[in-house]
């Protein structure tokens, strides 16, 4: 709806409300300890309100790196209506940017996501009608860069590569 103002003589300044949906996907949040991450918790969530902004606290998850067991079991507090984050434990993958931290710093998970995604491209491409060509530029052009993206935070061993390389070359060679 339309609000039309008049100022002085000659000046006319018109105001509308417009409706906007918006997605906070994908934030994270570092802090030195739980006190300061609270803090960073309480204006994200004063900033959400003042702009209307709905949050599902349910969503978020915590890593908590190198946390005493006292300080691990005092729950961040976050939402409205206030919830408890959820903790990652420590061996849990949680992704940031694409790619899977854990607590422990071991890449268990996101290895995992990794051949995941090598599997679930050989699948899709393994039983459809499509050419060698075809496989070539879906393999050079999706698969390969998507594990690309993942290795920014690891560098593989000559055996994990071609556990790798063998799952896609077989499907490829099959196409040929």
């Amino acid at each position: 709806a339309g609000e039309q103002i008049l100022l002085g003589k000659k000046e006319l300044r018109e105001s509308y409300t417009v409706s906007v949906a918006a997605y906070v996907d994908d934030t994270s949040w570092a802090a030195c300890g739980r006190q300061q991450m609270q803090n960073f918790l309480n204006i994200a969530m004063d900033f959400f309100n003042i702009n209307d902004v709905e949050i599902n606290p349910k969503k978020a998850k915590v890593i908590a790196i190198n946390a005493s067991s006292q300080n691990r079991n005092i729950p961040l507090l976050f939402g409205s209506p206030v919830m408890e984050l959820q903790v990652a434990q420590k061996e849990e993958g949680v992704r940031v940017l694409g790619v899977w931290f854990s607590e422990d710093g071991k890449l268990k998970s996101h290895m995992q996501v990794m051949h995941n995604r090598v599997n679930n491209i050989v699948e899709t491409i393994k039983d459809k009608m499509i050419t060698d060509k075809q496989a070539a530029y879906i393999i050079q052009r999706v698969l390969i860069p998507t594990v690309e993206y993942l290795m920014n935070i690891c560098v593989l061993s000559i055996t994990e590569c071609k556990k790798l390389e063998t799952k896609y070359m077989k499907v490829l060679k099959h196409k040929c």
